[in-house]
Order: structure tokens, then sequence, then C-alpha cells
């Protein structure tokens, strides 16, 4: 997928700066996967600079070797007719919004314990997904199924801490069974996972992984379907996303004290 994608950029900008976008984005995946928020966010700064680059490429016929004022090029391109409505209103304001202010201005205190990076990579991730996905919508070589599953692949979601290799997925974080197991079932949708398939993929012990499971149907954080699949529920997600903070630098919430009876 990735020579496709890169051949399709190559048909809207300079090798280089198509060869940018697709570093910049493969690092911003690499760090969220690796479950280091903050080293994606600084990845998704520098993916939205390649990408206004790439778009006063087109505007102007040339590359600036850096964005000094990105509020300033943001408002140049808006102000360009000529350009398709995608590169001159979508992809600038949310590569300004969603990755550029996104990364410089979470520096304020936080009154809760959450950290808010995890979820603001995640939709770094998305966004710089979107916008490379836009591009290359734009500017794809004559293949248009081989297109459309490099589309697909791009927006299809991507889970921190979980990386394949081959055909095995594997957690690259040591974590609690009930957090690796919830963490697997995420990853697995929109298929779901049976019991099998966990036991695969999930690096615990037999007996931890059923009490894992057993533990989760009862919060309703996964469901299991009539086919054997499990899948995550809303609450689920809920649970899933404070359980990433937390491994990704913030305390995690409280336990409740069972009373004594």
């Amino acid at each position: 997928m990735r020579s496709l994608v890169l051949q399709s950029l190559q048909q809207g900008f300079e090798h280089s700066v198509a060869q940018d976008l697709i570093n910049a984005h493969d690092k911003l995946l690499g760090e969220f996967r690796k479950g280091d928020a903050q080293a994606a966010l600084n990845a998704a700064g520098l993916f939205a600079e390649h990408a206004l680059r790439a778009i006063e490429r087109v505007r102007t016929g040339h590359t600036p070797r850096e964005i000094k004022s990105v509020s300033a090029v943001v408002k140049a391109i808006e102000n360009d007719g000529k350009l398709p409505e995608s590169l001159r209103v979508l992809v600038p304001r949310i590569a300004s919004a969603a990755l550029f202010d996104i990364r410089s201005k979470r520096g304020a205190a936080h009154v809760k314990e959450i950290s808010p990076r995890y979820i603001d990579a995640a939709l770094a991730v998305q966004a710089a997904s979107w916008i490379l996905a836009e591009f290359v919508r734009l500017y794809h070589v004559p293949e248009e199924v081989a297109v459309a599953t490099a589309l697909a692949a791009l927006m299809g979601g991507n889970t921190p801490l979980i990386e394949k290799f081959g055909d095995e997925t594997v957690a690259t974080t040591p974590l609690r069974p009930d957090t690796e197991v919830l963490l697997m079932v995420s990853a697995s949708e929109p298929d779901g996972i049976d019991r099998r398939g966990l036991g695969q993929r999930v690096k615990q012990t037999p007996a931890a992984i059923t009490r894992a499971v057993q533990k989760l149907v009862s919060a309703r954080h996964i469901h299991k379907t009539a086919s054997g699949a499990f899948r995550i529920t809303g609450p689920g997600e809920r649970e899933l996303v404070e359980q990433l903070a937390a491994v990704n630098g913030a305390s995690p919430p409280p336990r409740r004290r069972r009373l004594k009876k």
C-alpha cells in the first residue's frame, strides 16, 4: 500500500514532499502504536507542516522549506479561489485545528488526573490519516480498486500499543489482563474475536484471560454475540480510553473501597 500511496502523491506533489508526508505519517502511527502519546503529538505537528507545504506547492508552484506561521499560511490558502475546495478549506483547517493546535495548546494543568494526551493523539492519527487519504483521492494513480482499498486501510482506525507481525497481533506493553483483553477486542472490530483468538493474542495465562473476559462481560464492557465473537460496547470504549490514558502517564482512577460488613 505504501508504494501506491507514494505513487499517487507524486501525481500532485514533488517527490520529496510526498516522501516527507508518508514518513511523517509513518512516524505518527508508529509512536501512537507504541503508546507514546507525546511523541505522536510531536509527529502530528510535523505532518501538519508537511501537509501545508504540499498545498503551497500546488498553490504557488514553490515548496517552502518550512511553515513559519501556520495561521498566515492557512489564511492565504483559504483566500485562493483557484484551489479545489478540500485543499482550500478542509485540509488546512483540519491540519491546523486537529493536528497543530492540539499539539501546541495543551500545556495547561488539569484538575483531574486523566491526561488528555491519549485522546489528543488518537484524534491526531485519524486527522492525519484523513488528510493523507484525501491527497490520495485527489491525485491517485489509475488503479481504482487498489486505491479504494488503500483509502479504507488508511481510515480503518489505529489502536495504540498494538503491532502486527505478519498474521500475529500483539500488545507491545505489559498490561493488566482485563486491559489487554479489552484492547484486543477493540482491535478486532468490526468483526470481533472469539475466545480462541483471545488466547492466541493475549499474552496472559488461560485462567487470567478467562477471569478477565468474565469481568468485562459482567461489567458490560464487552458482549458475546450469538456467533461466539466478543465485541466492545460503548461503555467498554470509554473504559479503554481511561485505562490507556493511565498507561500513558496519568494516574489511574481511584478504586472504590468496599464497605466492611
